[in-house]
């Protein structure tokens, strides 16, 4: 029993010594997080791959995986298809009904993508504008990105140009998000 009341005194002193902060309420804009849905949405969509190897057409999904692009005019302007040596997938896409250009990539879904996956030691580039120690990236992250940049970057271009008052927007699924970061550069630049 004794040894009980030295656990309870001993538990009331830490809680005392190392206080629990107190959670405030914060706010979640809902029109984000509908934005973010319908972004992630448009990531699931280079999986299907009637999306990511020809242009021209419609995006269409699974049944169920991308009601916010369905229920969209979205259009593919460029598709790409296991480019390179870390066969890359995505399109981009124009969309009438949200005014938006947008470039997504497919996820890890190969062989090939998980060597590219697995090359993480860093890598010094010239993303950062400097080409110097200071600007590290994923080595195999940015070879994948340097199998698709003059693609992805024309088309971008391209699209952005003959849809000037139109977001872009850039899109990934799993480790492929960081090709949308290098991607939201293009325009950037």
């Amino acid at each position: 029993m004794k040894s009980n009341f030295h656990c309870i005194l001993l538990l009331a002193s830490l809680t005392a010594t190392f206080a629990i902060p107190t959670l405030k309420p914060r706010f979640i804009d809902l029109r984000q997080t509908s934005q973010l849905e319908a972004i992630s949405q448009f990531a699931a969509a280079a999986y299907c791959e009637g999306n990511t190897r020809s242009a021209g057409q419609y995006l269409s999904c699974l049944p169920g995986n991308c009601p916010f692009v369905q229920n969209s005019d979205v259009w593919v302007t460029e598709a790409f298809w296991n480019i390179g040596e870390s066969n890359t997938v995505g399109f981009v896409a124009v969309d009438d009904t949200n005014h938006l250009v947008v470039l997504s990539f497919q996820g890890t879904a190969n062989t090939l993508q998980k060597f590219t996956d697995a090359a993480f030691f860093p890598i010094s580039t010239d993303l950062c504008g400097t080409g110097d120690e200071q600007c590290k990236i994923h080595q195999g992250f940015w070879h994948a990105w340097l199998d698709v940049e003059t693609v992805v970057t024309d088309s971008v271009l391209r699209t952005v140009a003959a849809y000037p008052s139109y977001r872009f927007i850039t899109t990934g699924h799993s480790p492929r998000w960081s090709f949308g970061c290098f991607g939201s550069n293009i325009v950037e630049k």
